[in-house]
């Protein structure tokens, strides 16, 4: 069970994860609403563990990607990816408050992430 997460849940946490999502709001934890930097940016989870972050850089479409797992008592979601344009491999582990069909939101060092799932 997660802070925010349903009370229960017939789908498991790995098929309420597979989605592909959308960032609704991002903001800092000082509580600076930073959404507008996300705008069009896709972040899938797929049934094989792939990454994809799809995201722009001064109007250019970049493709990042990587795998995705779940911690051992999943409460995080771990990622690897390559960042294509550094040409180096990163970790982030992405702190799960909410996990549900349709949103999933979770701490990351700096940023709270609300996600909407379109599938």
């Amino acid at each position: 069970k997660y802070d925010e997460g349903p009370s229960l849940s017939f789908r498991s946490k790995r098929e309420r994860a597979i989605n592909i999502w959308t960032f609704a709001s991002v903001s800092e934890h000082s509580g600076n609403d930073i959404t507008a930097d996300y705008d069009n940016w896709i972040f899938s989870l797929d049934e094989n563990n792939n990454l994809l972050i799809q995201w722009y850089l001064s109007g250019i479409k970049i493709d990042t990607y990587g795998t995705w797992n779940f911690n051992q008592d999943k409460t995080y979601i771990e990622l690897t990816y390559t960042n294509t344009i550094l040409e180096s491999q990163f970790s982030k582990s992405l702190e799960i408050l909410r996990l549900k069909e349709k949103n999933l939101i979770v701490n990351t060092e700096n940023l709270r992430i609300d996600f909407s799932g379109t599938l």
